[in-house]
């Protein structure tokens, strides 16, 4: 909890106002969930935990948007609770899904509902839907609407991974995570999966491919949009400059995930969710209510190995969402308007390190593209190469 308390305080230093906890993955399960109590077993939080969080996050005006993720990336459920299944095997771990068809599932869905109403601190619950391979399509769409409709029933607000418009349930808000840009092609999908998994990576692919429609889907849902997409929003992605401490260049190599193109930070504060060609065709730009970054932690092992990867980045992202007059495509790399706002930006971020280090923060990324020569980072004490 400790470690989580220090992002609250960062997503308060840096103007945010809402933290996503995702309780659940393939790799462990962190949430109590009544009835099933052997998933509370080998590190999950404890209620009193869940609401030392809850009341922590209040004080600093952040909502807690809890998230479990279902009805895949359930592979730590499965070890507990292989019943849940109502089958002997999958053709890899990563590639499950529960059994609708069992009543003992549909309830564990339902108490799945009841955790998260439990734990949230707004109105707002995530019921995940994303990446489910292999899962009929109706059993799917039961699966969401099972807990959709139990939140509805309880008076929350839903939210759910864009593969979630594809069911009959209409959630509240829609996460889009895989922009057009971002969809992988099946012949790179088959160069990361070994040959004996061939046809996971082919079903990867039929879903990715889904996904170029999901904004009609949720436009014709009259759904918000909360845009979190990979290509510049999803801060476990790898650096693209170096670092000014050798250090971090050589932590680089084994933290962020390996399977993004490394990208350079300047190219975040470049960005506009209502500029981008597929939002603004599909008509729902106004619809647009905020954007979310994402950072995944399967690399992560220390409070140092996030504030690297989140900052200077968060900042940047946090600045988008307050922005009022975005840059535009029009305002072209090298033209006087865009070499401003990107001075003024690096500017912003070499005063704003001064803070980060005071709170805690001192293993930012010292990005050469953001710290260069003509905005140095203000240091309250001497840099000690980590």
């Amino acid at each position: 909890p400790s470690e989580i308390e220090s992002v609250i305080d960062l997503a308060a230093l840096q103007g945010l106002s809402a933290l996503h906890l995702h309780l659940s993955d393939h790799q462990s399960w962190r949430v109590p969930v009544e009835g099933f109590e052997a998933l509370s077993e080998g590190g999950a939080f404890s209620w009193a935990d869940l609401e030392e969080l809850g009341e922590y996050a209040r004080r600093r005006y952040i909502t807690i948007i809890p998230e479990i993720d279902m009805p895949g990336h359930c592979a730590s459920l499965l070890r507990t609770y292989p019943e849940l299944s109502g089958r002997s095997s999958f053709a890899h771990p990563f590639v499950s899904y529960i059994d609708v068809h069992q009543q003992r599932s549909r309830r564990f869905l339902e108490s799945c509902v009841d955790s998260l109403a439990r734990i949230a601190t707004g109105p707002y619950i995530h019921i995940g839907g994303d990446e489910v391979l292999g899962m009929p399509e109706q059993d799917y769409d039961k699966a969401i609407t099972i807990m959709g409709d139990h939140a509805h029933h309880r008076g929350c607000k839903v939210i759910a991974w864009q593969e979630a418009c594809r069911a009959t349930f209409t959630a509240d808000a829609y996460q889009y995570w895989m922009a057009d840009e971002d969809i992988p092609s099946e012949e790179s999908l088959l160069k990361e999966w070994p040959d004996e998994f061939a046809s996971v990576a082919h079903q990867a692919a039929v879903m990715y491919a889904q996904c170029r429609d999901d904004l009609e889907r949720i436009r014709s849902k009259g759904a918000a949009l909360i845009d979190s997409r990979q290509s510049y929003l999803y801060l476990d992605r790898r650096y693209a400059e170096r670092s000014g401490r050798e250090g971090q260049n050589i932590r680089l190599r084994s933290l962020g995930f390996p399977g993004y193109e490394a990208k350079d930070s300047m190219e975040v504060p470049q960005w506009s969710p209502l500029e981008r060609s597929e939002v603004a065709q599909g008509g729902i730009a106004g619809h647009t209510d905020g954007i979310e970054a994402a950072l995944w932690t399967e690399t992560v092992r220390s409070l140092s190995d996030m504030t690297m990867l989140l900052l200077p980045r968060l900042s940047m992202v946090s600045s988008l969402s307050w922005r009022t007059t975005p840059l535009r495509h029009s305002d072209a790399p090298g033209t006087p308007k865009r070499e401003q706002v990107l001075t003024r930006i690096r500017g912003q971020l070499a005063n704003s390190a001064g803070a980060w280090e005071r709170f805690g923060y001192d293993d930012y990324y010292r990005s050469s593209s953001v710290f260069d020569g003509s905005a140095a980072p203000r240091t309250a004490r001497p840099a000690v190469d980590k």
